[in-house]
Protein backbone atom coordinates (compact mmCIF):
# COMPACT_ATOMS: atom_id res chain seq x y z
CA UNK A 1 0.00 0.00 0.00
CA UNK A 2 3.01 2.47 0.68
CA UNK A 3 4.03 2.26 -2.83
CA UNK A 4 0.59 3.19 -4.21
CA UNK A 5 0.76 5.87 -1.96
CA UNK A 6 4.16 7.00 -3.09
CA UNK A 7 2.68 6.61 -6.78
CA UNK A 8 -0.68 9.05 -5.40
CA UNK A 9 1.88 11.45 -4.28
CA UNK A 10 4.39 11.40 -7.55
CA UNK A 11 0.45 11.66 -9.80
CA UNK A 12 -0.38 14.67 -7.14
CA UNK A 13 3.03 16.48 -8.21
CA UNK A 14 2.40 16.16 -11.51
CA UNK A 15 -0.58 17.41 -12.06
CA UNK A 16 -0.40 20.07 -9.57
CA UNK A 17 2.24 22.14 -11.51
CA UNK A 18 0.17 21.94 -14.81
CA UNK A 19 -2.57 23.09 -13.01
CA UNK A 20 -0.49 25.93 -10.80
CA UNK A 21 0.90 26.66 -14.23
CA UNK A 22 -2.14 26.87 -15.99
CA UNK A 23 -3.70 29.46 -12.97
CA UNK A 24 -0.70 31.55 -13.40
CA UNK A 25 -1.42 33.09 -16.86
CA UNK A 26 -4.44 35.10 -14.93
CA UNK A 27 -2.54 36.72 -11.57
CA UNK A 28 -3.22 39.95 -12.87
CA UNK A 29 -6.15 40.21 -10.91
CA UNK A 30 -5.08 38.86 -7.61
CA UNK A 31 -8.01 37.82 -5.58
CA UNK A 32 -9.50 35.64 -8.57
CA UNK A 33 -6.25 34.14 -9.21
CA UNK A 34 -6.21 33.64 -5.07
CA UNK A 35 -9.53 32.57 -4.49
CA UNK A 36 -9.59 30.14 -7.70
CA UNK A 37 -6.26 28.39 -6.49
CA UNK A 38 -7.30 28.22 -2.56
CA UNK A 39 -8.12 24.64 -2.49
CA UNK A 40 -5.61 23.31 -4.29
CA UNK A 41 -3.32 24.79 -2.19
CA UNK A 42 -4.95 23.13 0.62
CA UNK A 43 -4.73 19.93 -0.47
CA UNK A 44 -6.71 16.97 -1.41
CA UNK A 45 -6.18 13.25 -2.57
CA UNK A 46 -6.17 13.60 -6.44
CA UNK A 47 -7.18 10.18 -7.03
CA UNK A 48 -9.57 10.74 -9.96
CA UNK A 49 -6.67 12.33 -12.04
CA UNK A 50 -4.09 9.08 -10.81
CA UNK A 51 -7.08 7.17 -11.92
CA UNK A 52 -7.13 9.35 -15.21
CA UNK A 53 -3.10 7.99 -15.85
CA UNK A 54 -3.16 4.56 -14.34
CA UNK A 55 -6.22 3.84 -16.79
CA UNK A 56 -4.13 5.00 -19.65
CA UNK A 57 -1.25 3.27 -18.41
CA UNK A 58 -3.06 -0.45 -18.06
CA UNK A 59 -4.04 -0.47 -21.61
CA UNK A 60 -0.50 0.10 -22.37
CA UNK A 61 -0.44 4.26 -23.49
CA UNK A 62 2.01 6.73 -22.15
CA UNK A 63 0.70 8.03 -18.93
CA UNK A 64 2.68 11.50 -19.38
CA UNK A 65 0.11 11.99 -22.09
CA UNK A 66 -2.87 11.84 -20.16
CA UNK A 67 -1.34 15.06 -17.70
CA UNK A 68 -3.63 17.42 -19.16
CA UNK A 69 -6.82 15.52 -19.03
CA UNK A 70 -5.85 14.39 -15.39
CA UNK A 71 -5.00 18.06 -14.57
CA UNK A 72 -8.84 19.10 -16.36
CA UNK A 73 -10.58 16.68 -14.32
CA UNK A 74 -8.84 17.42 -10.96
CA UNK A 75 -10.16 21.21 -11.93
CA UNK A 76 -13.55 19.86 -12.57
CA UNK A 77 -13.83 18.37 -9.41
CA UNK A 78 -13.02 21.58 -7.09
CA UNK A 79 -15.12 23.97 -9.14
CA UNK A 80 -17.98 21.30 -7.96
CA UNK A 81 -16.61 21.71 -4.43
CA UNK A 82 -16.75 25.74 -4.62
CA UNK A 83 -19.91 25.61 -5.32
CA UNK A 84 -21.01 22.65 -2.96
CA UNK A 85 -19.63 24.02 -0.19
CA UNK A 86 -22.01 27.73 -1.00
CA UNK A 87 -25.18 25.36 -1.47
CA UNK A 88 -23.64 23.02 1.73
CA UNK A 89 -23.29 26.35 3.61
CA UNK A 90 -19.87 24.65 4.80
CA UNK A 91 -16.95 26.60 6.58
CA UNK A 92 -14.17 24.75 5.99
CA UNK A 93 -12.85 22.24 3.77
CA UNK A 94 -9.60 20.52 3.74
CA UNK A 95 -8.77 21.59 6.95
CA UNK A 96 -9.05 25.79 5.88
CA UNK A 97 -11.84 27.94 5.09
CA UNK A 98 -13.95 28.21 2.12
CA UNK A 99 -13.76 30.29 -0.64
CA UNK A 100 -16.94 31.56 -0.12
CA UNK A 101 -16.66 32.20 3.43
CA UNK A 102 -12.98 34.32 3.15
CA UNK A 103 -14.40 36.29 -0.55
CA UNK A 104 -17.61 35.98 -0.22
CA UNK A 105 -19.98 34.27 -1.91
CA UNK A 106 -20.31 35.91 -5.22
CA UNK A 107 -16.61 35.78 -5.95
CA UNK A 108 -16.87 32.23 -4.81
CA UNK A 109 -19.67 31.64 -7.65
CA UNK A 110 -17.45 33.71 -10.00
CA UNK A 111 -14.17 31.19 -9.11
CA UNK A 112 -16.18 28.10 -9.77
CA UNK A 113 -16.92 29.32 -13.06
CA UNK A 114 -13.73 30.46 -13.57
CA UNK A 115 -12.26 26.91 -12.93
CA UNK A 116 -15.46 25.23 -15.22
CA UNK A 117 -13.63 27.35 -18.37
CA UNK A 118 -10.15 26.36 -17.09
CA UNK A 119 -11.20 22.46 -17.28
CA UNK A 120 -11.65 23.21 -21.34
CA UNK A 121 -8.54 25.43 -21.92
CA UNK A 122 -5.95 22.65 -19.93
CA UNK A 123 -7.37 20.05 -22.45
CA UNK A 124 -7.03 22.63 -25.65
CA UNK A 125 -3.21 23.59 -23.77
CA UNK A 126 -2.66 19.88 -25.14
CA UNK A 127 0.81 19.95 -27.60
CA UNK A 128 0.54 16.22 -28.65
CA UNK A 129 -3.12 16.28 -30.95
CA UNK A 130 -1.59 13.98 -33.00
CA UNK A 131 -0.48 11.62 -30.82
CA UNK A 132 -4.37 11.31 -29.10
CA UNK A 133 -6.23 12.70 -32.26
CA UNK A 134 -8.58 15.69 -32.99
CA UNK A 135 -11.69 13.20 -32.83
CA UNK A 136 -11.02 11.76 -29.49
CA UNK A 137 -10.10 15.17 -28.19
CA UNK A 138 -13.46 16.50 -29.28
CA UNK A 139 -15.24 13.35 -27.54
CA UNK A 140 -13.40 14.10 -24.40
CA UNK A 141 -14.88 17.41 -24.02
CA UNK A 142 -18.19 15.78 -24.90
CA UNK A 143 -17.50 13.00 -22.66
CA UNK A 144 -16.78 16.01 -19.85
CA UNK A 145 -19.16 18.26 -20.43
CA UNK A 146 -21.98 14.88 -20.34
CA UNK A 147 -20.40 14.06 -16.74
CA UNK A 148 -20.62 17.62 -15.73
CA UNK A 149 -24.93 17.48 -16.34
CA UNK A 150 -25.07 13.64 -14.55
CA UNK A 151 -22.82 15.67 -11.62
CA UNK A 152 -25.55 18.74 -11.44
CA UNK A 153 -28.54 16.03 -11.51
CA UNK A 154 -26.86 13.94 -8.65
CA UNK A 155 -26.73 17.68 -6.53
CA UNK A 156 -29.91 18.37 -7.57
CA UNK A 157 -31.11 15.23 -6.23
CA UNK A 158 -28.99 15.47 -2.87
CA UNK A 159 -30.97 18.60 -2.01
CA UNK A 160 -34.18 17.36 -2.86
CA UNK A 161 -33.72 14.27 -0.84
CA UNK A 162 -32.72 16.08 2.46
CA UNK A 163 -36.74 16.92 3.10
CA UNK A 164 -37.63 13.59 2.57
CA UNK A 165 -37.66 10.58 5.47
CA UNK A 166 -38.98 7.95 2.65
CA UNK A 167 -35.91 7.84 0.84
CA UNK A 168 -34.89 4.48 -0.56
CA UNK A 169 -31.54 2.88 -1.13
CA UNK A 170 -32.05 2.96 -5.12
CA UNK A 171 -33.01 6.64 -4.52
CA UNK A 172 -29.84 7.14 -2.28
CA UNK A 173 -27.14 5.12 -4.64
CA UNK A 174 -28.32 7.20 -7.78
CA UNK A 175 -27.86 10.22 -6.41
CA UNK A 176 -24.09 8.38 -5.30
CA UNK A 177 -23.84 7.51 -8.96
CA UNK A 178 -24.42 11.01 -10.71
CA UNK A 179 -23.12 13.28 -8.25
CA UNK A 180 -19.59 11.26 -7.49
CA UNK A 181 -19.55 7.50 -9.29
CA UNK A 182 -19.76 9.61 -12.44
CA UNK A 183 -16.67 11.51 -12.24
CA UNK A 184 -14.84 8.41 -11.42
CA UNK A 185 -16.16 6.96 -14.40
CA UNK A 186 -15.69 9.26 -16.75
CA UNK A 187 -11.84 9.66 -15.15
CA UNK A 188 -11.08 5.96 -16.01
CA UNK A 189 -12.70 6.56 -19.44
CA UNK A 190 -10.89 9.22 -20.44
CA UNK A 191 -7.72 7.49 -19.53
CA UNK A 192 -8.72 4.65 -20.95
CA UNK A 193 -8.76 6.39 -24.38
CA UNK A 194 -6.10 8.81 -24.71
CA UNK A 195 -4.28 4.95 -24.29
CA UNK A 196 -5.48 3.74 -27.13
CA UNK A 197 -7.88 1.29 -25.43
CA UNK A 198 -10.10 -1.50 -27.10
CA UNK A 199 -13.73 -0.94 -26.68
CA UNK A 200 -13.60 -4.15 -24.64
CA UNK A 201 -10.68 -2.07 -22.31
CA UNK A 202 -12.85 0.75 -22.08
CA UNK A 203 -15.99 -0.95 -20.98
CA UNK A 204 -14.60 -3.01 -18.50
CA UNK A 205 -12.45 0.81 -17.39
CA UNK A 206 -15.94 2.37 -17.24
CA UNK A 207 -17.28 0.27 -14.92
CA UNK A 208 -14.26 -0.26 -12.64
CA UNK A 209 -14.56 4.05 -12.17
CA UNK A 210 -18.24 3.82 -11.46
CA UNK A 211 -17.99 0.96 -9.19
CA UNK A 212 -14.62 2.15 -6.90
CA UNK A 213 -16.40 5.84 -7.33
CA UNK A 214 -19.76 4.01 -5.50
CA UNK A 215 -17.22 2.59 -2.78
CA UNK A 216 -15.27 5.67 -2.41
CA UNK A 217 -18.29 8.17 -1.43
CA UNK A 218 -19.77 5.20 0.76
CA UNK A 219 -16.69 5.45 2.68
CA UNK A 220 -16.64 9.06 2.65
CA UNK A 221 -19.75 8.98 4.37
CA UNK A 222 -18.97 6.82 7.11
CA UNK A 223 -15.62 8.56 8.07
CA UNK A 224 -17.86 11.77 8.24
CA UNK A 225 -19.43 10.45 11.40
CA UNK A 226 -16.38 8.24 12.79
CA UNK A 227 -13.11 10.27 11.54
CA UNK A 228 -11.87 13.18 13.16
CA UNK A 229 -12.07 16.82 12.67
CA UNK A 230 -8.26 16.42 11.47
CA UNK A 231 -8.45 13.66 9.10
CA UNK A 232 -11.83 15.07 7.29
CA UNK A 233 -11.20 18.69 7.31
CA UNK A 234 -14.42 19.66 8.35
CA UNK A 235 -15.74 19.18 11.52
CA UNK A 236 -17.12 15.54 11.95
CA UNK A 237 -21.26 15.16 11.65
CA UNK A 238 -21.88 17.66 9.39
CA UNK A 239 -23.71 15.40 6.97
CA UNK A 240 -25.91 14.53 10.07
CA UNK A 241 -26.69 18.62 10.46
CA UNK A 242 -27.20 19.47 6.64
CA UNK A 243 -29.50 16.61 6.45
CA UNK A 244 -27.91 14.31 3.83
CA UNK A 245 -29.34 11.24 3.03
CA UNK A 246 -26.29 9.22 2.97
CA UNK A 247 -27.00 5.08 2.55
CA UNK A 248 -26.49 5.17 6.60
CA UNK A 249 -28.97 7.39 7.52
CA UNK A 250 -31.23 5.76 4.78
CA UNK A 251 -30.83 2.27 6.12
CA UNK A 252 -31.39 3.68 9.76
CA UNK A 253 -34.81 5.71 9.12
CA UNK A 254 -36.27 2.18 7.70
CA UNK A 255 -34.57 -0.46 10.41
CA UNK A 256 -33.87 1.51 13.86
CA UNK A 257 -36.37 1.03 16.62
CA UNK A 258 -38.66 4.44 17.16
CA UNK A 259 -36.71 5.97 20.13
CA UNK A 260 -33.38 4.80 18.77
CA UNK A 261 -34.39 6.35 14.91
CA UNK A 262 -36.00 9.58 17.06
CA UNK A 263 -31.91 10.47 18.45
CA UNK A 264 -30.94 10.54 14.93
CA UNK A 265 -33.59 12.80 13.62
CA UNK A 266 -33.18 14.66 16.14
CA UNK A 267 -30.20 15.95 14.57
CA UNK A 268 -31.17 15.56 10.70
CA UNK A 269 -31.38 18.85 9.26
CA UNK A 270 -30.91 21.07 12.14
CA UNK A 271 -27.74 23.07 11.91
CA UNK A 272 -27.72 24.02 15.51
CA UNK A 273 -27.84 20.48 16.89
CA UNK A 274 -25.42 20.18 19.74
CA UNK A 275 -22.24 18.21 19.59
CA UNK A 276 -23.32 15.95 22.78
CA UNK A 277 -26.34 15.16 20.25
CA UNK A 278 -25.04 14.52 17.27
CA UNK A 279 -22.27 11.97 19.17
CA UNK A 280 -25.38 10.44 20.94
CA UNK A 281 -26.66 10.00 17.12
CA UNK A 282 -23.69 8.66 15.95
CA UNK A 283 -23.16 6.34 18.74
CA UNK A 284 -26.80 4.80 17.35
CA UNK A 285 -26.02 4.46 14.06
CA UNK A 286 -22.85 2.67 15.05
CA UNK A 287 -24.70 0.27 18.16
CA UNK A 288 -27.65 -0.82 15.49
CA UNK A 289 -25.15 -1.82 12.75
CA UNK A 290 -25.71 1.06 10.61
CA UNK A 291 -22.23 1.91 9.74
CA UNK A 292 -21.81 -1.61 9.34
CA UNK A 293 -24.20 -2.16 6.87
CA UNK A 294 -22.86 0.85 4.76
CA UNK A 295 -19.12 -0.73 4.63
CA UNK A 296 -20.49 -4.01 3.38
CA UNK A 297 -22.07 -1.90 0.73
CA UNK A 298 -18.73 -0.27 -0.03
CA UNK A 299 -16.84 -3.46 0.03
CA UNK A 300 -19.63 -5.24 -2.78
CA UNK A 301 -18.78 -2.24 -5.22
CA UNK A 302 -15.11 -2.45 -4.49
CA UNK A 303 -14.95 -6.09 -5.81
CA UNK A 304 -17.19 -5.49 -8.80
CA UNK A 305 -14.62 -2.81 -9.50
CA UNK A 306 -11.56 -5.14 -8.94
CA UNK A 307 -13.87 -7.84 -11.03
CA UNK A 308 -14.65 -4.98 -13.63
CA UNK A 309 -10.57 -5.53 -15.13
CA UNK A 310 -10.21 -8.97 -14.56
CA UNK A 311 -9.85 -9.60 -17.95
CA UNK A 312 -7.21 -6.76 -18.69
CA UNK A 313 -3.71 -7.60 -19.45
CA UNK A 314 -1.62 -7.54 -16.38
CA UNK A 315 0.59 -5.49 -15.52
CA UNK A 316 1.64 -2.96 -12.62
CA UNK A 317 -0.65 -0.08 -13.48
CA UNK A 318 -3.77 -2.78 -13.18
CA UNK A 319 -2.52 -3.90 -9.84
CA UNK A 320 -2.41 0.03 -8.88
CA UNK A 321 -5.83 0.37 -9.74
CA UNK A 322 -6.65 -3.10 -8.20
CA UNK A 323 -4.71 -1.29 -4.27
CA UNK A 324 -6.73 1.73 -5.13
CA UNK A 325 -9.81 0.14 -5.04
CA UNK A 326 -9.19 -1.34 -1.95
CA UNK A 327 -7.76 1.46 -0.59
CA UNK A 328 -10.98 4.05 -1.18
CA UNK A 329 -12.81 0.92 1.40
CA UNK A 330 -9.79 0.43 3.39
CA UNK A 331 -8.90 4.63 3.95
CA UNK A 332 -8.93 6.38 6.78
CA UNK A 333 -8.59 9.71 4.62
Amino acid sequence: MSNLLDEIKACCEVVDRYIFELLESDKDIPVLYESSIHLFRAGGKRVRPFLTMKSCEAVGGDPYISIPFASAIEILHTFTLIHDDIMDESDTRRGVPTVHTIWGIPQAITSGDYLFAKVFQAICRFKDIEKVGYDKITKIAAMIAEAMIDIAKGQTLDMLLQSRMDVSEEECLEMIRLKTARLFQVSAEIGALIGRCSSEEFEALSRYGLKAGLAFQIVDDILGLIGSEEELGKPVGSDLREGKKTLIIVYSLKNLPPKSKGIVTRVLGRRDASDSDVRRAIDTLIRYGCIDYARSIALKFRDEAIEAISRIKPSPSKRSLEELAKLFVDRRL
